[in-house]
């Protein structure tokens, strides 16, 4: 069990068959509890934690899966763990809390880097690091080893139209905390478009 809650949102991770193998694989070594169903265009993962199961949804995006879940929250330590890494050498794209007793710790992950982690104690905000976001060579260098940019553009252009769909959503329920995120999905989405397009 652990001693914090860490809890993942706004997560966009592509995974191939053979990395879920992989992570399939380092369950078992692991000795983790799970069930996995492969529905042709659409994989899910559910991994037991203390009373209950965590469900992880693949919707498979041309050669790759993406990972549908919002928001995820963990109850076992070895999991939560691997998930990270797995963000981590993925490059995907997050925001980590790590709900403690006395403070959270929010780390903004992007291609698996932690662009800016902030501690929140009550009303107070201290920033523990903050990388200035620019379009740099390593980036346009990463945004093409990760993707070929002719299998990139058509997925990220169907990724912009499920958050405008999702916006939308969230302006006629009225959710600030929701509409707010998804925004700053959006401007994500347009910088890597940037990106592959030069």
């Amino acid at each position: 069990m652990l001693t914090y809650v860490l809890e993942f949102t706004e997560v966009d991770l592509h995974i191939t068959s053979d990395q879920i193998a992989q992570f399939l694989n380092e369950l078992e070594i692991r000795s983790l509890q799970f069930d996995f169903e492969d529905e042709g265009n659409k994989l899910i993962l559910s991994v037991h934690q203390d009373n209950h199961k965590l469900k992880l949804q693949f919707k498979q995006i041309g050669e790759t899966y993406k990972l549908r879940c919002k928001q995820l929250r963990f109850a076992d330590q070895v999991f939560a763990e691997l998930f990270q890494d797995m963000v981590t050498r993925l490059r995907g794209h997050a925001v980590m809390k790590l709900i403690g007793p006395d403070s959270t710790v929010v780390h903004q992950i992007q291609f698996g880097e932690a662009i800016r982690i902030t501690q929140v104690n009550g009303n107070r905000r201290k920033i523990l690091l903050d990388r200035a976001e620019s379009v740099t060579i390593e980036s346009v260098m990463e945004a093409f080893q990760m993707y070929e940019v002719e299998e990139r553009i058509p997925l990220l252009r169907v990724e912009v139209d499920e958050e405008l769909s999702r916006l939308a959503e969230m302006l006629a329920e009225n959710n600030p905390v929701e509409i707010e995120a998804s925004k700053k999905r959006l401007k994500e989405l347009r910088r890597e478009m940037l990106i592959l397009e030069m």
